[in-house]
């Protein structure tokens, strides 16, 4: 396991990958807690875009523990799994749909006011509908950037709406700028 202390991941593009239930967020939690023991939390913003545990799959880092103060924390309680409560190709679409534009205000955020360091926990679920190019546009102001990112098959149908097409097109996308990518599980 690499290390979680600041040194060695301020200046660093970090994607953490796997399938649910793997570890992700835990590990971001974690990464969170030592980089805000060693830097100045308002140079931080944690972009949480997860659904709640209750759905069984994510899980925002505010249910693993306290969110150390002074980091700047967007989320919704509103997001839900799409491939997962949709029951055909429009469903899945209108719940993806719905879910960008709970995460979109956000990222635009980010956008107009950045900080060093940005931190998504679960960013793939922004890409499922939508030019995910503005979240793109978000990392690249960052300084260090540690994200996670949904990698696996559990979640692969989707009724045909091809939001794991997308899922997979944006995660090779990070791959590529990622300087180091994390595989759990």
């Amino acid at each position: 396991m690499m290390l979680l202390g600041a040194e060695a991941l301020l200046g660093w593009r970090t994607l953490i990958l796997g399938e649910t239930g793997k570890g992700k967020s835990v590990l971001l939690f974690r990464i969170l807690s030592s980089l805000a023991e060693s830097c100045d939390t308002k140079e931080i913003t944690l972009i949480d875009m997860a659904p709640s545990r209750s759905w069984g799959v994510g899980g925002k880092l505010s249910e693993i523990g306290k969110i150390p103060e002074g980091v700047r924390y967007y989320t919704s309680w509103d997001v839900t799994p799409p491939r997962l409560v949709g029951r055909t190709a429009e469903e899945v679409l209108r719940l993806a749909s719905k879910n960008r534009a709970l995460l979109e205000p956000f990222v635009l955020n980010y956008l107009a006011e950045p900080t060093p360091v940005l931190m998504i926990n679960d960013a793939s679920i922004y890409s499922h509908v939508g030019d995910p190019c503005p979240l793109l546009k978000a990392l690249g102001l960052a300084k260090t950037w540690i994200v996670t990112a949904y990698s696996g098959e559990r979640l692969a149908e989707d009724k045909g709406a091809s939001v794991t097409l997308a899922e997979k097109r944006f995660v090779n996308s990070l791959i590529e700028v990622a300087d180091r990518i994390i595989r759990m599980g």
